[in-house]
């Protein structure tokens, strides 16, 4: 960007808030163009005039004689000022100099001295801090104590800084992905710097909010939404990728951020089976739990993952419930004494995918791997959530009660789909991947829509 030197404007110049109204609306019109052309971008003088015409849809009632005719004169002394400064050039209608405008013209070089005359902040002096603060974040990441966790944030947020950087330098426009209010871009500023200082703890939103932001609920009020996109754009891919699953797994906001261990809710890891479980202990001996003697299952805190090792001695299937109330039902009434069920709650989290990897390690170990099964929505989310387990823990899950006769016996309580749900489901079976779920993706085609599991227990 160009750097547009010295004030044109001196002694008897007008001040912002001596100004009349029609002259202030002017001046910004062309402040905004100034803003948008070349010259703003390189500081060299630009082919196009950057001007404004002066008619009814920028001053109503100019033209036709309604505006007050004081207001109309003072405008034009105004201007005239300006013009004698050297800031502007008038253009007069033919035969109506001193009485009615066709257009004014703005010199470039001055535009600079414009912005204090309608108290509005200089946008190349709001570009230039910018930077400043992109600097001095980055000097903050940089002096983080270095761990796996903080370089891979790192990777993130120098690649959104490229992009910023490139934004402002060749395009020198505020960038979308940065608050333009103050107390926000502090709190985005005060949130990058707590992604990358927290650690792979999980935190509750309102404990990150606190604790980097100063206030439970500023993440919340400020960011939240801007944070959420920011990760699927910068974070997501790689997190998609690291843990070997589709991107399309992340599709809430609840699931974005628990990819990064920001809690908006609270997830437990909830089971029921004959399963043993063993911590370690400082003092050297261990804690247990046998959940074989809590009958309605057992829930742990993502925490309590650490460490974990589980004996699955007495299991012979383990089965994962997407819904809640299924999973509920099927533990009070149907389960089997060597069955472990799990709360899956969707797509699994992370805290729910390091349990499950548990589970697998502990049946290797034992030199036999049960068969997992998935009880899920007969519908596109339910089939990308037992792929999402496939891709990441489980290569050999199946799903259970989610044979396309489902569809005919509970026809009534079906959910019909439109044409771009139709259109997900018809890629899914052109990808081989998905070549276990091929049979219920045709029954839905042919159905016209979806069933979520509760309607199984009507």
């Amino acid at each position: 960007m160009g750097t547009a030197s010295g004030n044109p404007l001196r002694g008897g110049e007008p001040v912002a808030s001596s100004l009349s109204e029609p002259t202030r609306t002017l001046l910004s019109a062309l402040l905004d163009k100034y803003e948008r052309s070349s010259a703003f971008r390189t500081g060299e003088v630009p082919a196009r005039a950057i001007q404004v015409r002066v008619d009814e849809k920028l001053l109503p009632g100019y033209v036709s004689g309604a505006l007050d005719p004081d207001a109309r004169r003072r405008m034009h002394e105004e201007l005239r000022q300006l013009e004698a400064a050297g800031a502007l050039e008038l253009r007069w209608v033919r035969y109506e100099e001193g009485n009615l405008l066709e257009r004014v013209r703005l010199v470039p070089q001055a535009a600079e001295t414009l912005y204090p005359l309608v108290a509005r902040p200089s946008l190349r002096r709001r570009l230039d801090q910018l930077l400043r603060e992109l600097a001095d974040l980055e000097a903050a990441l940089s002096a983080l104590p270095e761990s796996a966790w903080s370089t891979r944030v790192m990777d993130w947020v120098q690649r959104w800084l490229d992009d910023v950087r490139k934004s402002v330098q060749e395009r020198a426009r505020w960038p979308q992905s940065v608050p333009e209010e103050g107390d926000k871009r502090a709190a985005w500023w005060g949130t990058l710097r707590g992604l990358a200082g927290k650690g792979e703890e999980p935190l509750p939103v309102r404990l990150f909010s606190k604790r980097y932001l100063g206030h439970s609920k500023a993440l919340e009020r400020l960011v939240l939404p801007r944070l959420v996109s920011w990760l699927r754009t910068y974070a997501i891919p790689d997190v998609a990728r690291e843990a070997g699953v589709d991107p399309g797994i992340y599709a809430s906001d609840e699931a974005v951020l628990a990819s990064v261990g920001i809690e908006l809710g609270h997830e437990d890891v909830s089971f029921c089976g004959p399963v043993r479980l063993r911590w370690p202990s400082e003092e050297g001996d261990a804690a247990e739990l046998d959940a074989r003697r809590i009958p309605h299952g057992v829930s742990l805190d993502p925490a309590a993952l650490r460490g974990l090792t589980l004996d699955l001695t007495a299991v012979r299937r383990i089965l994962t419930i997407e819904n809640k109330t299924n999973y509920r039902h099927y533990i009070r009434y149907e389960r089997q004494p060597d069955e472990l069920v799990i709360y899956l709650g969707g797509f699994a989290s992370p805290a729910m995918r390091s349990f499950l990897r548990c589970c697998r390690a502990a049946a290797m170990e034992r030199g036999e791997l049960p068969p997992l099964l998935h009880w899920g929505d007969l519908d596109y989310g339910g089939i990308l959530i037992l792929q999402s387990v496939r891709d990441s823990v489980w290569p050999e899950a199946m799903p259970w009660r989610m044979e396309p006769e489902w569809l005919d016996e509970l026809r009534a309580f079906v959910d019909p789909f439109d044409d771009a749900y139709r259109a997900r489901l018809e890629a899914l079976l052109a990808d081989p991947r998905y070549a276990w779920a091929a049979p219920l993706i045709r029954k839905l085609l042919e159905v016209g829509g979806g069933l979520e599991q509760e309607a199984q227990l009507v």
